[in-house]
């Protein structure tokens, strides 16, 4: 079997699980999960989160391991709500995902992307969209979404932007249209 980091910290949690002699419905209790909950992160059939893997090493008295595999994770080019679904993407027959209350990515600005960011209480200031400031692209797709901050990829990304933006509407004219487009529906 392949190893993965998300594999990897699911069976470290198991590990330390075990080692501290608590069963999963004893440590479900002390992390404030559902025995059934525990069981599904750790066999990878749910994902697991920054939450409850910082609110293990608290309770494993792990010295913030699990955190810090999720850091260099990431560190990988994988954003974290992305790594527990690498192997159920692997082993499933259909995935399916449905967010609504959430705006598509090329919807967001600067200021709702942030916000999005920022309600993972766990992160510093510096780490939601980067200390340098520097400029970090994401491609999503149906499945995925890469987040990549290489400087190739990066003005790569950037000039296929700008082409797309050159051949838009302006601003009216997208007003203009959208407004006929939906007189044609009433």
């Amino acid at each position: 079997m392949e190893e993965t980091s998300a594999h990897l910290i699911r069976s470290q949690l198991r590990r330390l699980r075990t080692t501290a002699g608590l069963s999963q419905e004893e440590f479900g209790k002390l992390v404030h999960y559902s025995p059934s909950m525990v069981s599904a992160v750790e066999t990878g059939s749910r994902p697991y989160d920054r939450q409850l893997l910082a609110r293990a090493d608290e309770v494993l008295r792990s010295g913030g391991l699990l955190v810090a595999l999720l850091r260099i994770a990431e560190r990988e080019g994988q954003p974290s709500w992305f790594l527990p679904w690498l192997d159920a993407e692997r082993l499933a027959s259909q995935l399916r995902i449905f967010q609504p209350t959430l705006i598509p990515a090329l919807l967001q600005t600067e200021g709702y992307a942030r916000a999005v960011i920022r309600c993972d209480d766990l992160l510093s200031d510096d780490e939601a969209r980067g200390a340098e400031g520097g400029w970090v692209a994401s491609q999503e797709a149906q499945l995925t979404a890469r987040p990549t901050d290489g400087e190739s990829d990066v003005a790569t990304l950037l000039a296929r932007w700008e082409t797309v933006r050159n051949d838009a509407l302006s601003r009216q004219q997208s007003i203009e249209l959208l407004t006929e487009v939906a007189k044609s529906w009433t």
